[in-house]
């Protein structure tokens, strides 16, 4: 008798226990999640990929037009960056034309690492540093090359071009601009 009395009793737990679990179970799952992708950057705030800016702030312009930069005598270990500001909403456009054929590589790192770029800049420490601390890399062997790359999230990104190759003297001439996906 007593052995039914307790499977009862277990069978009246489990069902006030469940009683109480399913609608939270519920709520859980019914309630839209939030989502925010500030890991280093405090001013932004993204929402089902809408970027919200903080107080005070406005939308950096992407409207400038096509932007020519010409660099000379490019060495090995040598770099060159580009900085901007970007989302998932824009892309990174680049066009370049050597003056010879040589190995390019391109970096995409986080701007706070911009300090250190600059410091190692014609360093053979400059390709350890730039390995460990890359979004995104590749390597460009043509004389020309159109090229885009879009960043995975809101953030300050360095765009970092530089060769290993031991020849001096590359002339690189580069277009770039940010367009709207």
């Amino acid at each position: 008798m007593s052995r039914q009395i307790y499977q009862k009793s277990g069978l009246i737990a489990a069902l006030i226990i469940a009683s109480v679990s399913l609608p939270f179970g519920i709520l859980g799952f019914t309630r839209e999640p939030t989502a925010t992708d500030n890991y280093y950057d405090e001013n932004y705030y993204n929402y089902y990929n809408q970027t919200y800016y903080g107080l005070n702030e406005t939308e950096p312009d992407y409207s400038k037009p096509l932007e020519t930069t010409e660099y000379y005598n490019f060495s090995q270990h040598e770099c060159f960056v580009r900085n901007f500001t970007l989302n998932s909403n824009y892309a990174y456009w680049f066009y370049f034309n050597k003056s010879t054929s040589f190995n390019l590589r391109l970096f995409v790192v986080r701007s706070i690492f911009y300090q250190n770029v600059l410091d190692l800049n014609g360093t053979a420490q400059l390709v350890l540093f730039l390995s460990n601390v890359k979004t995104y890399e590749t390597s460009f062997g043509e004389d020309f090359k159109t090229f885009q790359y879009t960043p995975l999230f809101t953030s300050n990104w360095l765009f970092i071009y530089m060769t290993n190759d031991a020849i001096a003297g590359y002339n690189i001439t580069l277009l770039d601009e940010i367009i709207h996906i």
